[in-house]
């Protein structure tokens, strides 16, 4: 039996290990979209880390909306960068955006359009407008009961010559 729970504790150890290998080797290798939200009018940067070649100076990509997109050697080995600007016309939602490099890597990646905030922000006085009629209400009645409650025990103690 505990021969059985050992065997059965390093199979299950080993098949962890065994699934998170593939997660380690493709951590290194990624397209990143900055910022991940845009807004139509705004300038996303494409780069790459770990997918070209690392003598690889040049690539290229291409956004769902947004066009083409050049990525150039930004200083570091395999590191390639590169913008583009999404439209003015471009409605919300998710969209890809594909990058082909040298040695014949395609990865893709996606970024989201959000809408354009309408008309300023509403963002108060703090607490400054005031409390309402309901508000003093309940407040009113909470300091009474409290009151009360303490007059009470005060009374019950004074009547029982307990000191208070």
């Amino acid at each position: 039996m505990r021969t059985a729970r050992l065997l059965a504790g390093s199979a299950l150890a080993l098949a962890a290990l065994g699934l998170s290998a593939p997660a380690a080797v493709a951590e290194g290798s990624e397209v990143t979209v900055s910022p991940e939200v845009g807004y139509p009018g705004s300038t996303i940067t494409v780069s790459t880390s770990g997918v070209c070649d690392p003598a690889a100076t040049y690539a290229k990509g291409q956004a769902e909306i947004g066009g083409q997109i050049n990525l150039t050697g930004s200083g570091s080995d395999g590191e390639l960068e590169g913008t583009f600007t999404v439209p003015d016309n471009a409605k919300e939602g998710t969209y890809d955006i594909t990058v082909k490099c040298p040695p014949g890597v395609r990865v893709q990646s996606e970024f989201e359009v959000a809408g354009r905030p309408n008309g300023a922000v509403s963002g108060g006085f703090g607490g400054g407008g005031g409390m309402n009629s309901t508000e003093m209400t309940i407040g009113a009645a909470l300091v009474l009961t409290a009151t009360a409650g303490g007059v009470l025990t005060l009374r019950r103690r004074h009547r029982n010559g307990s000191a208070v």
